[in-house]
């Protein structure tokens, strides 16, 4: 997994020099910053930020992803879910005490989680913890409207006829 951010890192800094050297070539033969964005691709903006360059610039390294801070808490949130626990800033303290750093709003987040795709109707429906991911709907299918309003409009008893007849 290394040795591929490395080369990705490589490849996009040679791609940074190479605009930098383009742009300054361009501008050292008198191209407005406008023509120089449309030939390299790339904004004015861009442009002028490489002009200001005195030289190509540094190469980044690109850092491999983190796990998201709450995810080793995870288990323990469905657990206190399922021991009936509702309240989002009372597990939020618990996991504090526990050792997470991070701040009460993942936690905020994942009990409303739970609470949308878990909680029905006030029914305490314990929650599998392999299965605490977010619930996708399948493609095509639509959330079911109420349909009593339009009907009750369209009742041909309440469509007016053009007759006033009393």
């Amino acid at each position: 997994m290394r040795k591929h951010l490395e080369a990705k890192s490589l490849q996009l800094h040679q791609e940074r020099v190479t605009r930098y050297q383009q742009i300054h070539e361009l501008h050292a033969q008198r191209v407005n910053p406008t023509t120089i964005a449309r030939q390299v691709g790339v904004s004015r903006q861009c442009v002028y930020e490489y002009l200001r360059m005195q030289q190509p610039p540094e190469r980044t390294h690109i850092h491999p992803s983190r796990q998201p801070m709450l995810k080793p808490y995870k288990a323990y949130l469905v657990q206190r879910w399922n021991e009936g626990c509702r309240n989002a800033q009372q597990a939020y303290r618990e996991v504090k005490e526990q050792g997470y750093p991070g701040g009460d709003s993942n936690s905020v987040r994942f009990f409303g989680h739970l609470r949308k795709h878990f909680n029905q109707a006030g029914t305490f429906k314990g929650v599998d913890p392999a299965t605490q991911t977010p619930l996708q709907v399948p493609p095509g299918v639509r959330p079911q409207l109420r349909r009593w309003p339009i009907g009750l409009l369209l009742k041909k008893s309440n469509v007016w006829t053009g007759n006033r007849s009393t």
